[in-house]
């Protein structure tokens, strides 16, 4: 939790609501990093930022916690600027929604501690793997594609190499068709890019 308290949280949650449009949240704040360290605030964040509106009942149903606990997770995500509540249309409980199209993780201030660093990497890791480890249709090549490569890039071709790709997503989302049986699936991807170990 934020060693000093709501204000350390607002600050993050600022910081998560800068990018434009709602389009893109970029988690940077150390303490931002430690909200989705937990699993259960990991794979609820999947859910939601896959387009799903879930109630804290629902959420903890997901991820094996009493609605109670669930809760608890839910609204310090809230408090770093990740997730918000929706509307509910039968007075019944709220629901819980994305506050962005996408999440990002940027950790450009430094300040996250390697135990924190190495538990989003492993949360992540465990969603590549269910990602890679996903049956696909019969008579397709790929459930999942995997490419890696290393670039010598200075810092203003690494930004430049994430702002096209960026766009690439953004020209396919243009056209993206609503949703629908007779909307093509739904692909997943995630965009990493890191500095190699120099050798």
């Amino acid at each position: 939790m934020p060693k000093n308290g709501p204000a350390a949280s607002a600050t993050a949650a600022d910081a998560a609501a800068a990018d434009a449009d709602r389009d893109m949240v970029t988690l940077s704040e150390p303490e931002a990093f430690k909200a989705i360290a937990h699993p259960a605030r990991f794979r609820i964040i999947e859910e939601l930022y896959s387009g799903r509106e879930l109630t804290a009942t629902e959420a903890a149903e997901v991820v094996g916690l009493t609605p109670s606990a669930m809760s608890y997770h839910l609204r310090a995500l809230e408090r770093f600027g990740l997730v918000e509540r929706g509307q509910s249309d039968d007075g019944r409980e709220r629901p819980w929604r994305r506050v962005a199209e996408h999440l990002g993780f940027a950790n450009q201030v430094g300040g996250v501690s390697p135990a924190v660093a190495q538990a989003v990497v492993a949360n992540m890791s465990t969603s590549i793997d269910r990602l890679l480890r996903r049956p696909h249709a019969a008579g397709k090549p790929f459930g999942a594609t995997v490419t890696k490569g290393l670039l010598r890039l200075t810092d203003e071709q690494a930004a430049e190499l994430d702002r096209r790709v960026g766009a690439v997503i953004e020209e396919f989302e243009a056209d993206e068709p609503p949703a629908g049986p007779d909307a093509p699936p739904a692909r997943e991807f995630y965009w990493i890019r890191g500095d190699a170990e120099r050798a």
